[in-house]
């Protein structure tokens, strides 16, 4: 009986073991989806801020242009 008993206290600290590698392992798969989360904010925001800036240089030069040809 003494075996059996040994036998599964091994058994179960190896499972406690697994299951400590595994939480690990979601913890780092989880910053790393953080991290990748932040940086597509950041990518999007620049892509927003860029069409933006275009749009207002395009409403400066139209009037411009025009002026210009006129001249």
């Amino acid at each position: 009986m003494g075996r059996r008993l040994h036998s599964g206290i091994r058994a179960s600290q190896t499972l406690e073991q697994r299951v400590e590698e595994r939480t690990h392992e979601l913890q780092h798969a989880l910053e790393d989806l953080k991290a990748t989360q932040a940086q597509l904010i950041q990518t999007e925001k620049m892509s927003s801020l860029g069409q933006m800036i275009a749009g207002i240089a395009h409403e400066i030069n139209n009037p411009v242009n025009f002026i210009y040809g006129n001249i």
